[in-house]
């Protein structure tokens, strides 16, 4: 496990590994998500221990998704298309998050809140294909907010989108 502790804040960077069409964050020993890019490009259904989500496509386009819960319940919904390097996001429930997608070559996504405090990052490894992200999160907060998680698999899938 590696510790970042940018803020003092008590902050884990996730390995996420890739096998297959399947990544998996963990920080050796605990599981984090589960996600399955085998039809990445309309639907990504992942995995993480408050249940299961999918990320959608809403359009031909592309530029419109849609994260729901396993009951298909709405939680978000995503206009990738105008998202160069910065994105808003507001679940259902009211949680707001904002991401910050830096670098030259679009290589970190940073989430924040309203107070600009630090949520979660994703950054992308181009040399690596098998641990192709790093999460960085705070596992205490990824607890009782489980909508970090959520972003963490919406800022990989923003990355993979500006990749191709």
């Amino acid at each position: 496990m590696q510790t970042t502790d940018p803020n003092g804040s008590g902050t884990v960077a996730l390995t996420v590994n890739r096998t297959g069409t399947l990544m998996e964050f963990s920080d050796g020993g605990s599981f984090y998500v589960k996600i399955d890019f085998a039809n990445y490009k309309t639907t990504v259904p992942f995995e993480t221990a408050a249940g299961r989500y999918e990320l959608k496509r809403e359009n031909s386009s592309g530029l419109e998704w849609v994260l729901t819960d396993a009951t298909g319940k709405k939680l978000v919904g995503l206009d990738i298309g105008r998202a160069r390097k910065t994105l808003s996001v507001k679940f259902e429930n009211g949680f707001q998050a904002d991401l910050n997608i830096n670098g030259a070559f679009l290589y970190t996504g940073t989430w924040t809140n309203a107070a600009n405090e630090f949520l979660v990052s994703v950054a992308r490894k181009w040399w690596n294909f098998k641990k192709p992200f790093t999460v960085t999160i705070d596992p205490g907060l990824a607890s009782a907010k489980p909508e970090l998680l959520l972003l963490a698999v919406i800022g990989i899938r923003l990355l993979e989108v500006h990749r191709n």
